[in-house]
């Protein structure tokens, strides 16, 4: 089944600047300028999963993902399920 472990897109936003704060020291993770933010879901049966588990690959479930934040090259960090994902609404729509 091509396809089936592979990344799938959730959400993307482009232009973005992000940065890591520690200790109170800020940090930018795009020192290059805006890259793209994305949303993955990722399966859990994918090889990129490295999630050790002793389920039987013919008897995991057959679509459980969970979410990877993603700008290359600089951030790849998977998210625990109980991460809450927000983002902005903009303040006018147009119609």
């Amino acid at each position: 089944m091509a396809g089936h472990h592979e990344p799938r897109l959730l959400y993307s936003l482009d232009n973005v600047n992000a940065y890591r704060i520690a200790d109170g020291q800020e940090t930018s993770l795009t020192p290059n300028g805006p890259q793209t933010l994305s949303l993955l879901m990722m399966p859990t049966s994918s090889p990129f999963a490295d999630l050790s588990t002793s389920i039987p690959q013919n008897e995991a479930p057959e679509e459980d993902f969970y979410l990877h934040l993603h700008i290359y090259p600089e951030l790849d960090l998977p998210l625990p399920a109980t991460t809450q994902v927000r983002y902005p609404r903009p303040a006018h729509h147009q119609h």
